[in-house]
């Protein structure tokens, strides 16, 4: 169907009647519409960089005055978690429960600060994972304090932990205490 101009139209099934003119003029939006997506990765690694830069200043303010993306950024929880681990309570909370992100807060040398990040709710899975635990406790035994009772009762665990700090023997499951 033509109108009298020559250009097509369009007849929406569940609008009859009503038709909707298809102009040259909408290509060229087209185009810049998707320039601009082309672009949004361009400005999005930009925002991240300058977001970089700002964690390595002040990690916990920059992190608390960031959008969400930023927040559920990786890169940026980390490189902020390395400068303060307090950093970490403004990251997303998938990054907060994340095993790749705890495992940085465990590497800190503020064991206090690390243990009590650790101890939030939200880190309750990470606690009974074995993935988790095994390098925390490996880094220093007090972490072996916040495993579930399953990871206490582990004896690969118990024996990492004990043969750095005879105190680990006071977590260690009551069956393990006896053969350590």
């Amino acid at each position: 169907m033509e109108s009298a101009t020559g250009a097509p139209f369009l007849q929406a099934p569940s609008q009859a009647g009503i038709q909707v003119k298809v102009e040259n003029e909408a290509i060229p939006n087209l185009d810049q519409s998707r320039k601009r997506r082309h672009n949004a990765p361009v400005r999005r690694e930009a925002a991240v960089r300058g977001k970089l830069e700002a964690v390595k200043q002040e990690p916990i303010e920059a992190l608390l005055l960031a959008s969400d993306e930023i927040r559920a950024d990786r890169e940026v929880v980390i490189t902020a978690v390395k400068q303060d681990v307090y950093a970490w309570q403004f990251a997303s909370a998938e990054l907060r429960s994340d095993r790749e992100v705890a495992l940085e807060v465990v590497k800190q040398p503020d064991c206090i600060k690390s243990l009590e990040v650790l101890r939030q709710p939200c880190c309750d899975a990470l606690r009974a994972d074995c993935e988790f635990m095994i390098p925390a406790v490996r880094h220093n035994w007090v972490f072996f304090e916040l495993g579930s009772v399953e990871i206490r009762a582990r004896r690969e665990i118990v024996v990492e932990a004990v043969s750095q700090s005879w105190q680990a023997l006071r977590f260690a499951g009551s069956t393990l205490k006896r053969d350590v």
